[in-house]
């Protein structure tokens, strides 16, 4: 997503979560704050380019979720496009069980391929989380779990060049793509559809996001937090639909109107969700449905961002401070650890580490410094070195030297 330079305030990053647009994950950025001459480069996930790209036959992808801002926190293991008969032809019960593999969704790495393929191979049904979901995206991906076509042929004919296809923006897409051909499971969604009017809503949300103007951190921090709370609310609309339809959507296999599990007396769902939405587990388990948990990785560790996000969709207060850890984590992803996120896990735990050591007085200094320069990522990287050098905090520039870190 480009955004043009501005004279006047900042333009600050935000989460792109699918949604939240999410992918679900803790990917930001930054970009060409307060008429820099040297803008930043710019951290895009596939939800940035769907929203700005997309079509009937587009599809976006999601990120990340948490909780505790002092403690490194982490969890553990414990649609209207549905195609249904005219008439029920079984009176007997189905039972029906829902197993929600929660995962960041944005580099193929983020859900080890063994863990999705036998959470896959076990599923009648998978649910896929996409809030601009349409008849055209249900017919792609059917096609792909019956062997007819492959992912790189339905991304193609979605008009995804084959030289995008290797970019980071579609890898996760295409990898989970990959993992259910020839799985024979019925494919579809209990999320939004592209015509219905939230959707359309979280789509303009998403690209105002990151256009948060200020004169200095503290206008940015409120004009940010404003605007995520905004878009978290919507996000809260958008899983209490997940859950209403995920309760039709059982319904309508119990009444044996769904054609592709009509036979099965014992249906099984995957769902494969941003960890961000683990409220969707929270009030399926409320009402008392089958439903358990994994997630990619036990135990898994959030990010300030997923922090924010969690606490934001369960209606919980988030403070000022915590915030701006966010919006720290932003700045430290985009100007130093954008290698970093090739280990999700290890990079959260690493961020957590230098970050929790800041104060929100450091945090304001830096990045009021930053925002206020010319060449944003080398002031941001020469007053990150001299604040985590004088707290002896080691902090990792490169890729071999993150890589060669031990947390």
């Amino acid at each position: 997503m480009k955004i043009k330079n501005r004279q006047k305030g900042f333009i600050v990053p935000i989460v792109i979560v699918l949604v939240f647009l999410v992918i679900g994950g803790g990917i930001y950025y930054f970009s060409q704050i307060k008429g820099s001459s040297q803008p930043t480069n710019e951290i895009r996930t596939s939800e940035t380019i769907l929203i700005q790209n997309t079509s009937s036959t587009n599809v976006a992808k999601k990120s990340n979720g948490g909780v505790d801002q002092t403690q490194t926190p982490v969890a553990t293991t414990a649609s209207s496009t549905v195609k249904k008969l005219s008439t029920p032809t079984s009176t007997k019960t189905k039972t029906v069980s829902l197993t929600i593999l929660f995962s960041r969704h944005i580099r193929s790495i983020d859900i080890p391929v063994e863990l999705l393929k036998n959470e896959i191979s076990k599923a009648d049904i998978v649910l896929i989380e996409e809030p601009f979901w349409s008849s055209s995206f249900e017919d792609g991906f059917n096609a792909i779990s019956r062997g007819e076509e492959t992912s790189s042929q339905i991304l193609s004919g979605w008009q995804i060049t084959p030289e995008q296809q290797k970019g980071d923006d579609w890898q996760f897409l295409k990898f989970f793509m990959d993992s259910f051909y020839q799985s024979h499971a019925f494919i579809t969604s209990v999320d939004l559809t592209q015509d219905e009017v939230l959707s359309q809503n979280i789509r303009s949300a998403v690209i105002a996001l990151p256009q948060i103007n200020g004169n200095n951190f503290k206008d940015i921090l409120q004009n940010y937090k404003q605007k995520f709370i905004s878009f978290a609310n919507m996000t809260i609309q958008r899983e209490n639909t997940m859950v209403d339809r995920y309760l039709k959507l059982v319904q309508n296999i119990q009444n044996g109107l769904i054609s592709q599990v009509q036979r099965k007396d014992n249906v099984k769902i995957l769902y494969v969700l941003g960890v961000n939405h683990t409220r969707v587990f929270d009030l399926l388990k409320e009402r008392g449905l089958d439903v358990n948990k994994i997630f990619s990785y036990d135990p898994y560790v959030y990010n300030y961002s997923g922090d924010v996000t969690v606490k934001l969709l369960s209606q919980q207060p988030v403070s000022d401070d915590l915030f701006a850890h966010q919006l720290f984590e932003s700045a430290l992803e985009t100007f130093i650890v954008r290698d970093w996120l090739d280990n999700d896990q290890k990079s959260a735990r690493l961020e957590r580490k230098i970050i929790s050591q800041l104060s929100f007085e450091d945090i304001q200094n830096i990045l009021d410094a930053t925002f206020n320069s010319q060449d944003h990522a080398s002031t941001f990287i020469q007053q990150i070195t001299s604040i985590t050098k004088q707290k002896n905090i080691t902090i990792p520039l490169t890729k071999a030297e993150f890589e060669a870190y031990s947390i």
